[in-house]
């Protein structure tokens, strides 16, 4: 199932699964699985995990989907465990690399020691910089000043090549609050759910 991955050689190396003692090479430990998870998820356009590690994965050929945990490498039979699972994710949250889908306390939800199927989202781009991107295509497009839903954005044919390119929409919902705030857009209902917006 890996072969879905693009994965370094330390990937098959026994202990970078096993939470080390020493402080110091835990760090590095959890930067380079931090690493392993934001380059996948750029390369293969992945927007979520799931609090244990799974990820959804469209095979490019057959466009079939395939349910891989980054935390499990199941040629070697090793995997992480919970406690180091969960200091990855507090290392991401504090570097703004995790998003939680649904407005609960972060914290919270990655300290939960429950087994729900809990997601995030990953940020291999800061908020800031996914809503420069979009900002930057709305210029380029000549869409300003002109009322644009969120599917447009994220599933129009026409942007097939942009970054954002099938991004869930309560994602890009995210990123375009930040253009509300800089004062450059609003957004517009329609039954009570924002569904597109108008940037200036």
């Amino acid at each position: 199932m890996t072969t879905l991955l693009d994965l370094p050689a330390i990937y098959q190396f026994p202990p970078l699964f096993t939470r080390q003692p020493n402080q110091s090479i835990r760090n590095k430990q959890i930067e380079t699985w931090i690493n392993i998870i934001l380059t996948n998820c750029e390369r293969r356009k992945i927007w979520t995990i799931t609090k244990q590690g799974n990820m959804k994965i469209i095979d490019p050929e057959t466009q079939q989907v395939t349910t891989i945990n980054i935390f499990h490498n199941t040629s070697i039979d090793r995997f992480c465990s919970p406690i180091f699972i969960n200091e990855i994710w507090q290392a991401m949250q504090k570097q703004g690399q995790l998003l939680n889908r649904d407005g609960k306390d972060v914290n919270m939800l990655i300290n939960d020691d429950g087994h729900g199927d809990e997601e995030f989202f990953i940020l291999w781009k800061s908020l800031e910089l996914w809503a420069n991107d979009i900002l930057d295509w709305f210029e380029r497009t000549t869409q300003l000043n002109k009322v644009v839903t969120f599917y447009e954005i994220v599933s129009s044919e026409d942007n097939v090549n942009e970054s954002f390119y099938s991004m869930p929409e309560s994602l890009l919902y995210q990123i375009l609050k930040i253009l509300i705030k800089r004062g450059r857009a609003t957004m517009l209902k329609e039954d009570s759910k924002y569904v597109a917006i108008k940037v200036i």
